[in-house]
């Protein structure tokens, strides 16, 4: 192999690296729900390859647009979902449709909004939602439209409003169409809730096993997403201090993701040195000694939650209380050393 053909090579080997890299950032993205259009998609791409010259350009487009194509199976990734029977009327069923429709989705890489469709025709039907659920709840029986707006989605407030416009006799809808109205924005909200959720989790889990082999890896920065807006578990996690800066874990310390449904926290790999500073950090402790009161109890979900962290609970003991456990955040060493 002459010097030219050698060089060409490496040069080649160095462009599949990069563009290999750019894919996998863009598929994970994309499956968390941050991309959701083939257009959003597109137009990442474009950005990206600006950062390249002229020549380089069409190489790596090539490349990406080849490796989507060409699909990694991450079926592996994929768990059945532990569903709640408050919720759902035959739980068990619904959580076996629900499996089929996401081990699909690992296949197609379709959207989260279509996942979202597919589950509402495939997997949740009004019917599976249970009874219980579309009384109107209490705080809203009290104060009826104040409260409403406190309700999840634009869907659920309007099917919501709708209904007790029918109670008072506002409205001319029957009561069985008003409530056929709330069921249908439960079930789709259920549905969206487990499509983004589901298909971010199993991202994760393809990110862990990747960061736990690379001997070239040590440190995992935690971000959380630019939509957060309300204090959380996640700032728990984002805050924590382990001695090489806020919310940089040693990557077998890194907790799972996500936090809680609908959750877009995630992990960036840190190959750079970075020295570890002296003094006493304490991870998660760190970030809530740091945060005021009023945040604390927001952070750990509950003014409860927040006595039993006063009385020396551990915060992540503390935020798993009330998840079932296959849904408790835990390390990703712990989880998938094991």
């Amino acid at each position: 192999m002459t010097n030219l053909e050698e060089a060409l090579r490496k040069l080649d080997n160095q462009l599949v690296a990069e563009a290999t890299k750019l894919y996998t950032t863009i598929l994970h993205r994309y499956l968390s729900g941050e991309l959701t259009t083939s257009k959003e998609i597109r137009d990442m791409i474009k950005q990206e390859l600006l950062k390249y010259n002229e020549n380089v350009q069409p190489l790596m487009e090539a490349v990406i647009y080849g490796s989507f194509v060409n699909k990694v199976d991450m079926s592996y990734a994929i768990s059945k979902p532990q569903l709640s029977k408050t919720l759902y009327k035959n739980a068990k069923k619904v959580s076996s449709d629900v499996y089929r429709v996401l081990i699909d989705y690992t296949k197609h890489y379709f959207s989260i909004n279509d996942l979202t469709k597919k589950l509402m025709t495939r997997a949740i039907d009004i019917e599976d939602i249970t009874p219980e659920l579309l009384n109107v709840p209490k705080y809203v029986q009290k104060e009826y439209m104040k409260k409403i707006s406190g309700l999840k989605t634009k869907r659920l407030r309007t099917s919501y409003i709708n209904y007790i416009n029918v109670l008072r006799g506002v409205s001319n809808q029957t009561l069985e169409s008003a409530l056929k109205r709330v069921a249908g924005a439960k079930a789709y909200y259920y549905a969206k809730r487990i499509s983004h959720t589901e298909s971010f989790k199993s991202a994760a889990i393809v990110d862990a096993l990747e960061w736990l082999e690379r001997d070239d890896l040590e440190l995992i920065q935690h971000e959380m997403s630019t939509s957060h807006t309300v204090y959380d578990e996640c700032d728990i996690f984002n805050n924590a201090d382990f001695g090489w800066g806020k919310g940089i874990y040693p990557k077998e310390l890194f907790p799972t993701l996500p936090h809680h449904p609908f959750c877009r926290c995630r992990g960036k790999p840190i190959f750079k040195e970075i020295k570890k500073k002296a003094g006493n950090f304490r991870g998660l402790e760190t970030a809530m000694n740091k945060m005021t009161k009023s945040q604390q109890k927001q952070a750990l979900g509950s003014n409860r939650a927040y006595k039993d962290w006063k009385q020396g609970k551990n915060p992540l003991d503390v935020v798993n209380m009330g998840k079932i456990d296959k849904y408790k955040i835990k390390t990703i060493g712990e989880v998938y050393n094991a």
